[in-house]
């Protein structure tokens, strides 16, 4: 996994070794404890053997993008 993110623009990447990626604004991502946390809805377009390098928060509920109630239960917060 290879993680980039440039100073002069507000974007996290994460580049998976089975060729996917993920892109999130900073806004949208937090730090916590030297891990990365992600929007829950990120979790589904993350391969299975890389889900458990991050944890996940359910602070951003959109109608284009919404929180299935079953995924609540892996949000930290």
């Amino acid at each position: 996994m290879e993680f980039t993110s440039s100073a002069g623009h507000s974007v996290f990447e994460a580049y998976f070794p089975d060729g996917s990626n993920i892109t999130y604004g900073r806004q949208q991502i937090d730090r916590r404890g030297g891990r990365i946390v992600l929007p829950i809805q990120a979790k589904a377009r993350i391969a299975a053997p890389y889900r458990a390098a991050f944890d996940y928060h359910c602070k951003l509920n959109m109608p284009a993008d919404p929180i299935q109630p079953a995924a609540r239960a892996d949000c930290i917060f």
